[in-house]
Order: structure tokens, then C-alpha cells, then sequence
């Protein structure tokens, strides 16, 4: 039961004025009265466009609903990548009270939350800053386990941060989503979304397909700086806070022939930004001819070849895993391409831009 004032909620066994919490995000507070939970919010808000079509968190919450006891969820990987929206998003779609913890409080947390006669959310954003120990998350949602009442719980971590005891025990842990690099379509979404010609597009394509990281921060940040200044990539280049890919000079690009690899070249050019062995050229371009199609044509040219481009038809598909071109000449594959996966499909064709 709870004592309300406005926005603060205190525990009570007596003098309370309500038996259960509202569904809301509350912080956790401590005093000399003891803990105590303070409203942030009715519910996370969104005042930015949502990317992506991610299903997980319709996913958990079904879970949640279909099932009985408590659940915990982790969602780990790079910054910036989504892990704190797509937690937000299964919090709005639960609708229950949901504990924002963000100290262990001397180690009292967990007798606090124990304390809550109500099915909650406990949502730990960032677990590896606020919990030194991994061991800890076991104490946590142990401790749940004292309470009939339900617990689902949500973890982030920008890195692993897991007892070797839950990993592979989805008794304890029952999903863990793991978040790397941004795919293709969001990618392409967001560009197309934040920068106002095909300029701009295809050169954003070509800058990000040269970074080791891509997330939707960086996307942003880059199309921003280019409308910023309204400039492209190769003019602020050398001064943005990004790793670009090691890039190899020298590729090996052959052409698959009745199940054999027939070796076109053993030093073929790439690089992601500016001297690509992949020679396509677009209206606008210098060279371009009207009356031929250069957006999709795959061309080689050798490294000991200035000019010499050699041409191998248009391209009508691309395998970003095997790192294969199909045109209507073949099927050619290019070894230790050092463009980012993700963009792979893209930077070949450019069909979406």
C-alpha cells in the first residue's frame, strides 16, 4: 500500500491512502524517511521518428502476458544502436508501473522492490554502470522471487555484462538481443529521410559504407553535419569522431564459371569513399552518357591500370554475405572487400538512393 503526495509514493503498512501504483515511470529515492518513488512520466515519449520495423517488443510483451512468474529480458550491444528505445517501447506496450533503477543504494534496492505489491517493470539502463558485479543481476531478480507479485525485468548493457550461470539458461534469462551494426533498410531510411537530394544520399552512402560503426546516432550526426554546413562527407572527413574500416589497396575480384573461381584480377582497387573498383557513375557525373545506363554497370579495373576499366555487364544483384555481384555477363566475387556489410547491396547497386 502506498502514501501519495503528488508526484512521491511512500510505502506504508499503515496510514496508506492506495493500494496499488498507477501505471507510470518512477525514479527510486532515498531519505531520511526511507525509499521512496517519484512519477517522471504517465509513459515513455517519442518526440522523434521511430526507424526500423523491429517485432520484439510485441514479442515480450505477448510473452509477459501468456505466461506466469517473473521475466527477465537483456538487450546488449553498441551504443546507439536502439537498446534504450526498443526497452521504452516493451514498457509502453506492458502499461504497468515501471521502476527506473538506477542505484543499488547501498544494497537496499532489492528489499525496497520486494516491498512492492505490484506486478512492475524493473528497467536497469546501462546495468554495468550502476552494478559493478554480475553477480549482482542474480541478487536482483533472486530477491523477486520472494514476492508473489510479478517482475519483469529489463536490462541494457552496451557490453555482455552476464553471469556465465544464466547464459544458455533461458529458465533465468529467457531473451537476450543482441544489437550490432544497423542494417541496410534503416540505414537507407534514415538517409533518405535527413537529406534532401541524391547527392547528398550517395555521398552519405559512400562515407558510412567506411566506417567500422554504423548507428542510427552516427547516421544522424552525418547527415546533420552535411546539412549543417551543407557540404559532403570528404570536407569534414578527417576531423568526425568515427573509425573508418581498413581499407586494402589491392583485391582479388574473379568470376565464378561452371562452379570454379576464374581470377580476373589479383590487385583490383577499392576503397569505400573515393577509388572504387566498382565504376559507376550517375547523372551529374562527369562522363556520364545519357543514352547508357552506368548507374548498375560492374566494372574492374587493375591496379596496374590508370584508365583501363573493364566492364562486365549491368548488375541485377547483389549477396552482401557472399560478397557476390550477378550481372547478366556472371556471377563475380570479390575477396576481402573492406566495404561495410551492411551497405554492401547499396554501394554496389545504389538502387535506393
Amino acid at each position: 500500500m502506498w502514501l501519495q503526495d503528488g508526484n512521491y509514493f511512500r510505502p506504508r503498512d499503515k496510514g496508506a491512502d492506495r493500494d496499488n501504483l498507477p501505471p507510470a515511470v518512477f525514479t527510486v529515492h532515498s531519505s531520511m524517511m526511507g525509499m521512496y518513488l517519484e512519477v517522471q512520466q504517465d509513459k515513455f515519449e517519442f518526440p522523434y521518428k521511430l526507424y526500423g520495423n523491429s517485432q520484439f517488443p510485441e514479442r515480450v510483451a505477448h510473452t509477459f502476458k501468456e505466461t506466469k512468474g517473473n521475466l527477465p529480458v537483456m538487450l546488449t550491444g553498441l551504443k546507439g544502436t536502439g537498446k534504450t528505445v526498443e526497452a521504452e517501447m516493451i514498457c509502453n506496450l506492458l502499461n504497468m508501473p515501471v521502476i527506473l533503477v538506477q542505484s543499488t543504494f547501498e544494497g537496499t534496492i532489492v528489499p525496497f522492490l520486494n516491498r512492492i505489491k505490484d506486478d512492475i517493470v524493473v528497467f536497469v539502463d546501462e546495468y554495468e554502470k550502476i552494478f559493478e558485479k554480475s553477480n549482482d543481476l542474480l541478487s536482483l531478480m533472486d530477491g523477486a522471487l520472494r514476492t508473489k507479485y510479478r517482475r519483469m525485468f529489463l536490462f541494457t548493457s552496451n557490453e555482455m555484462y552476464v553471469s556465465d550461470a544464466m547464459l544458455n539458461r533461458p529458465s533465468r534469462l529467457l531473451y537476450i538481443k543482441r544489437f550490432g551494426n544497423l542494417d541496410e533498410a534503416m540505414i537507407m531510411e534514415i538517409v533518405s529521410d535527413l537529406l534532401p537530394d541524391e547527392t547528398m544520399q550517395r555521398a552519405a552512402v559512400k562515407y558510412l559504407a567506411g566506417l567500422e560503426i554504423i548507428t542510427v546516432d552516427i547516421v544522424k550526426t552525418v547527415c546533420a553535419e552535411m546539412l549543417r554546413f551543407n557540404e559532403l562527407p570528404d570536407a569534414f572527413k578527417a576531423i568526425m569522431n568515427v573509425k573508418e574500416r581498413e581499407r586494402a589497396l589491392h583485391q582479388t575480384v574473379y568470376q565464378l564459371l561452371g562452379g570454379k573461381e576464374v581470377l580476373l584480377s589479383a590487385s583490383a582497387f577499392i576503397d569505400p569513399i573515393a577509388h572504387t573498383i566498382f565504376s559507376m557513375k550517375f547523372k551529374g557525373d562527369p562522363g556520364y552518357n545519357v543514352d547508357d545506363d552506368y548507374e548498375s554497370v560492374f566494372s574492374v579495373r587493375d591496379s596496374s591500370s590508370h584508365d583501363n576499366w573493364q566492364q562486365f555487364g549491368q548488375i541485377t544483384g547483389v549477396d552482401k554475405e557472399a560478397k557476390t555481384i550477378t550481372t547478366d555477363q556472371g556471377i563475380f566475387k570479390i575477396v576481402d572487400c573492406k566495404i561495410h556489410p551492411s551497405l554492401m547491396h547499396t554501394y554496389f547497386t545504389h538502387a535506393a538512393v
